[in-house]
């Protein structure tokens, strides 16, 4: 396989997804973990646990999970609220 160039600044891959779906995909990951940056820093703010609480008023008594709860799962990033999404499956759906 070649190689994909991504523009972390710009959160831009050329393989056109982040375009589409407005999110880092794999290859942008991939390049801000090899550089030493957090996904925080290539992940709109609205999509972080910092922007999320900003976005509701205190009123809503929203539950957040605790560093300790999200640590004790492998696969969620400390950075994000969500976990990542599980790999897509490939052929025709069942």
């Amino acid at each position: 396989g070649g190689s994909v160039r991504t523009d972390l600044d710009r959160v831009q891959c050329e393989c056109g997804r982040p375009a589409v779906t407005g999110r880092p995909d794999w290859h942008l990951i991939a390049h801000a973990c090899a550089a030493g940056r957090t996904l925080s820093s290539i992940v709109d703010v609205k999509d972080t646990v910092v922007g999320w609480k900003a976005q509701y008023p205190k009123s809503l008594q929203v539950v957040v999970p605790s560093e300790a709860a999200v640590a004790q799962h492998k696969d969620v990033n400390g950075d994000l609220l969500l976990p990542s999404l599980p790999p897509r499956r490939r052929g025709r759906p069942a």
